[in-house]
């Protein structure tokens, strides 16, 4: 009962949606489908959108992601491959991938978990992408503008929890707060559909 009121206080803080994703990695050929509506914090401006992301577990002990984001400014897309690079008493797993959100970028996170009584979990991290920005610039030698590429970093620290409700299905709630000037907040809350064959 101590547990599960530690993640009922863990969702009623102010929550993000960029990870939504615990440490484990699903079971070979088991799925699983997100659906999180987010709240983006941006520097100058306020916007909304749906995080959905399919999950499937691999073998040898790695899960693949696939990221979309429709109703923001730009639409993100992106994937990630993840696997547990600690399992003791917490799970610290590792993810890397790409994604497309107005420009490329790769993404690197890591991420400590811990579960009780098998139906919370609470997991924290750090998440990076390192952007290739286009921005115009004016070359005076041309007299003209001119797109360059301006590698951006930009990083995250995530908070969240997983509670799961029946066997098959779990309430997520997430706050990611940007470390690094370029990067925005992020705060959501949302359901996971667990599949096995």
């Amino acid at each position: 009962m101590k547990y599960l009121m530690i993640g009922i206080l863990c969702l009623l803080q102010t929550v993000s949606a960029q990870v939504f994703n615990r440490s484990a990695v699903l079971i070979p050929r088991h799925a699983a489908v997100f659906a999180n509506p987010m709240f983006v914090n941006y520097t100058t401006n306020d916007d909304a959108g749906l995080m959905l992301r399919a999950a499937y577990g691999l073998d040898k002990g790695y899960e693949v992601d696939l990221f979309w984001v429709p109703g923001l400014d730009n639409t993100y897309v992106g994937s990630s491959v993840k696997r547990i690079i600690f399992a003791k008493n917490f799970l610290i797993s590792a993810a890397a991938g790409l994604h497309y959100f107005g420009d490329f970028g790769l993404d690197g996170r890591l991420t400590l978990s811990k579960t009780f009584n098998r139906i919370v979990t609470l997991y924290s991290g750090l998440d990076s992408d390192f952007v290739f920005k286009t921005v115009t610039r004016f070359d005076p030698a041309t007299d003209r503008n001119k797109d360059e590429t301006d590698p951006t970093l930009r990083a995250w620290f995530f908070i969240g929890t997983e509670t799961f409700l029946t066997k098959r299905l779990s309430l997520l709630a997430e706050g990611n707060l940007g470390i690094t000037s370029d990067a925005y907040n992020l705060f959501g809350l949302g359901l996971g559909f667990y599949f096995q064959p």
